[in-house]
């Protein structure tokens, strides 16, 4: 493509095929493979909750954020688990924020604030 070529587009079509090819490879990934693609990831920043990164997987660029566990999220019945354990605020949508006071309240019962 040159300068005065419009940039291409990928259709819907092209977009969901490379999302999952991407989505698969990482789901067949053992732990120890993923957390080695993850450490060799390009370094993209670091803000709240963690440090970002980008990687790519089959050809499609992925947005990698490295979030530090708790103890809590730790312990071994714990492991792998989605819950909501340490009782996070919850939105209605996602364009209602999080009451301020409720997220201070969590950062200081996980010793982070």
């Amino acid at each position: 493509m040159n300068a005065t070529e419009p940039a291409r587009t990928a259709t819907r079509r092209e977009r969901l095929r490379a999302h999952g090819a991407a989505s698969t490879s990482l789901a067949l990934m053992g732990d120890r493979r993923l957390g080695e693609l993850v450490n060799t990831a390009t370094p993209a920043g670091s803000g709240i909750g963690g440090a970002s990164a980008r990687l790519e997987i089959e050809g499609v660029p992925v947005f990698v954020k490295r979030v530090p566990l708790t103890d809590l999220e730790l312990l071994p019945a714990n492991r792998g688990s989605t819950a909501n354990l340490l009782g996070l605020p919850q939105r209605e949508s996602r364009t209602t924020p999080y009451p301020l006071e409720e997220i201070r309240g969590v950062w200081a019962r996980c010793g982070l604030g």
